[in-house]
Protein backbone atom coordinates (compact mmCIF):
# COMPACT_ATOMS: atom_id res chain seq x y z
CA UNK A 1 0.00 0.00 0.00
CA UNK A 2 2.27 2.76 -1.33
CA UNK A 3 5.15 2.13 1.10
CA UNK A 4 3.08 1.25 4.18
CA UNK A 5 4.31 -1.91 5.93
CA UNK A 6 1.22 -4.08 6.39
CA UNK A 7 1.25 -7.47 8.10
CA UNK A 8 -0.77 -10.54 7.22
CA UNK A 9 -4.51 -10.91 7.86
CA UNK A 10 -5.01 -7.19 8.51
CA UNK A 11 -8.55 -5.77 8.42
CA UNK A 12 -8.22 -2.35 6.80
CA UNK A 13 -11.53 -0.47 6.48
CA UNK A 14 -10.05 3.00 6.10
CA UNK A 15 -8.10 4.99 3.55
CA UNK A 16 -7.40 7.94 5.86
CA UNK A 17 -3.60 7.84 5.90
CA UNK A 18 -1.35 10.85 5.36
CA UNK A 19 2.19 9.51 4.68
CA UNK A 20 1.98 5.80 3.95
CA UNK A 21 5.71 5.19 4.23
CA UNK A 22 5.75 6.24 7.92
CA UNK A 23 3.22 3.58 9.00
CA UNK A 24 3.77 0.00 10.14
CA UNK A 25 0.79 -2.30 10.81
CA UNK A 26 1.35 -5.70 12.45
CA UNK A 27 -0.29 -9.05 11.68
CA UNK A 28 -4.00 -9.48 12.46
CA UNK A 29 -4.55 -5.81 13.30
CA UNK A 30 -7.93 -4.15 12.65
CA UNK A 31 -8.35 -0.55 11.49
CA UNK A 32 -12.07 0.10 11.38
CA UNK A 33 -14.25 2.46 9.37
CA UNK A 34 -13.04 6.05 9.35
CA UNK A 35 -9.97 5.48 11.52
CA UNK A 36 -7.42 8.22 10.77
CA UNK A 37 -3.71 7.44 10.76
CA UNK A 38 -2.06 10.87 11.00
CA UNK A 39 1.72 10.92 10.64
CA UNK A 40 2.13 14.72 10.51
CA UNK A 41 0.85 17.92 12.11
CA UNK A 42 1.55 21.61 11.64
CA UNK A 43 2.63 23.20 14.92
CA UNK A 44 3.51 26.90 14.99
CA UNK A 45 3.75 26.92 11.18
CA UNK A 46 6.26 24.03 11.23
CA UNK A 47 5.39 20.68 9.71
CA UNK A 48 6.31 17.86 12.08
CA UNK A 49 6.13 14.19 11.15
CA UNK A 50 7.23 10.86 12.58
CA UNK A 51 6.60 7.15 12.26
CA UNK A 52 3.85 5.29 14.03
CA UNK A 53 3.51 1.60 14.75
CA UNK A 54 0.32 -0.40 15.16
CA UNK A 55 1.39 -3.75 16.61
CA UNK A 56 0.07 -7.21 15.93
CA UNK A 57 -3.52 -7.96 17.03
CA UNK A 58 -4.27 -4.29 17.76
CA UNK A 59 -7.68 -2.76 17.14
CA UNK A 60 -8.55 0.82 16.23
CA UNK A 61 -12.29 1.47 16.43
CA UNK A 62 -14.47 3.62 14.17
CA UNK A 63 -13.47 7.26 13.67
CA UNK A 64 -10.50 7.07 16.09
CA UNK A 65 -7.38 9.12 15.36
CA UNK A 66 -3.80 7.90 15.84
CA UNK A 67 -1.20 10.68 15.78
CA UNK A 68 2.48 10.44 14.86
CA UNK A 69 5.22 9.16 17.15
CA UNK A 70 2.92 6.62 18.80
CA UNK A 71 3.08 2.88 19.29
CA UNK A 72 0.26 0.46 19.98
CA UNK A 73 1.86 -2.65 21.40
CA UNK A 74 0.53 -6.18 20.78
CA UNK A 75 -3.20 -6.57 21.41
CA UNK A 76 -3.91 -3.01 22.57
CA UNK A 77 -7.15 -1.38 21.46
CA UNK A 78 -8.32 2.18 20.91
CA UNK A 79 -12.04 2.94 21.32
CA UNK A 80 -14.32 4.72 18.87
CA UNK A 81 -13.97 8.51 18.49
CA UNK A 82 -10.74 8.48 20.53
CA UNK A 83 -7.47 10.35 19.91
CA UNK A 84 -4.11 8.74 20.63
CA UNK A 85 -1.86 11.76 21.24
CA UNK A 86 1.64 12.05 19.79
CA UNK A 87 4.39 10.22 21.62
CA UNK A 88 2.12 7.88 23.57
CA UNK A 89 2.70 4.12 23.87
CA UNK A 90 -0.19 1.75 24.65
CA UNK A 91 0.94 -1.29 26.68
CA UNK A 92 0.23 -4.82 25.43
CA UNK A 93 -3.38 -6.06 25.70
CA UNK A 94 -4.66 -2.79 27.19
CA UNK A 95 -7.83 -0.88 26.26
CA UNK A 96 -7.97 2.90 25.83
CA UNK A 97 -10.69 5.43 24.95
CA UNK A 98 -11.46 9.13 25.00
CA UNK A 99 -9.96 12.46 23.97
CA UNK A 100 -7.20 12.29 25.01
CA UNK A 101 -7.09 8.56 25.61
CA UNK A 102 -7.35 7.07 29.07
CA UNK A 103 -7.29 3.41 30.14
CA UNK A 104 -10.64 1.65 30.37
CA UNK A 105 -11.70 -1.23 32.55
CA UNK A 106 -14.59 -3.65 32.48
CA UNK A 107 -17.45 -2.74 34.83
CA UNK A 108 -18.56 -5.17 37.51
CA UNK A 109 -22.13 -5.20 36.19
CA UNK A 110 -21.75 -8.08 33.76
CA UNK A 111 -24.21 -8.90 31.00
CA UNK A 112 -23.38 -12.59 30.73
CA UNK A 113 -20.16 -14.27 29.74
CA UNK A 114 -18.63 -14.31 26.29
CA UNK A 115 -15.74 -16.40 25.09
CA UNK A 116 -12.76 -14.89 23.35
CA UNK A 117 -9.37 -16.54 22.99
CA UNK A 118 -7.35 -13.75 24.66
CA UNK A 119 -9.48 -11.63 26.97
CA UNK A 120 -12.20 -13.82 28.45
CA UNK A 121 -14.81 -12.32 26.18
CA UNK A 122 -14.49 -8.73 27.39
CA UNK A 123 -13.01 -7.25 24.22
CA UNK A 124 -14.69 -5.19 21.53
CA UNK A 125 -18.04 -6.82 22.34
CA UNK A 126 -17.93 -4.99 25.67
CA UNK A 127 -17.33 -1.65 23.90
CA UNK A 128 -20.33 -2.31 21.68
CA UNK A 129 -22.77 -2.96 24.53
CA UNK A 130 -21.45 -0.31 26.93
CA UNK A 131 -19.84 -2.58 29.54
CA UNK A 132 -16.60 -0.65 29.59
CA UNK A 133 -16.26 2.49 31.66
CA UNK A 134 -13.42 4.98 31.52
CA UNK A 135 -11.16 4.69 34.54
CA UNK A 136 -10.34 7.78 36.50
Amino acid sequence: MMGCKVGRWVFLETTLFSEFDLVEIGDRAALNLGATIQTHLFEDRVMKSDRLRIGPECSIANMAVVLYGTEMQRGSSLGALSVLMKGEVLPPFSRWAGIPTRPVEASTAGHGHRQNCRDGGRGLEAFAIGEIAVAG
